[in-house]
């Protein structure tokens, strides 16, 4: 998959993920909870990245297709376990 000039591929950006999110744990495991938000912002932004790199849309656009109501209401009817999940 080519990408264009200036543009991280999505190797490079799935590698800054992976950096973002141990950073993220290592600045909550001491403590320093505004840096770790600052990380998750800046994980999410690779992240849309990411997204818009390999799926080539805008993945909140794509999020709010799979966010319907109707699609989780079938996905539990269809489910062999749906009757497993209701309260008696």
């Amino acid at each position: 998959m080519s990408t264009s000039p200036g543009v991280p591929s999505p190797e490079a950006l799935e590698a800054r993920i992976a950096d973002l999110r141990a950073a993220v744990r290592r600045a909550m495991a001491t403590g320093d909870r505004a840096r770790a938000r600052e990380l998750r912002a800046e994980l999410r932004r690779a992240e849309h990245a990411w997204d818009e790199a390999v799926l080539g849309e805008n993945p909140a656009d794509a999020g709010e297709r799979d966010r319907t109501p109707a699609a989780g209401r079938a996905a539990m009817v269809s489910s062999p376990y749906a009757s497993r999940c209701t309260r008696r």
